[in-house]
């Protein structure tokens, strides 16, 4: 299966506020029965593309064991400044030996104007 397409590159043209919404299917999957404390989650990431300098990060949102249709939505500050921008929705944590597996990803940015 090939890999689903998890991010949105850009240049604005203006600072503004980035209203980004994902909605997605996820499943948290490999062999470990018990997740520990580190419990697999989805955020969304903002990156400058020049450097790869992360600029902001959404806050965490838990996963599910079952596959199980989601909606992420969160919003950030965006500079003009900060040239060409990449949204990425992504997983983090999970004991070893797990993976965060997603399908059917439909990710929206919007830049409101100041």
């Amino acid at each position: 299966m090939a890999n689903p397409i998890n991010s949105v590159s850009f240049t604005p043209p203006a600072d503004g506020t980035l209203i980004c919404t994902a909605s997605f299917s996820v499943q948290q999957t490999g062999t470990s029965s018990d997740w520990g404390a580190d419990d697999p989650r989805t955020h969304m990431r903002l990156t400058r593309d020049s450097d790869s300098a992360q600029l902001q990060i959404g806050p965490d949102q838990p996963c599910t064991r079952t596959r199980a249709a989601q909606i992420y939505r969160t919003t950030f500050a965006c500079s003009a400044s900060d040239g060409a921008q990449t949204v990425r929705v992504e997983g983090a944590g999970g004991a070893p030996g797990t993976a965060i597996n997603y399908w059917d990803i439909t990710l929206t940015v919007e830049l409101i104007k100041r």
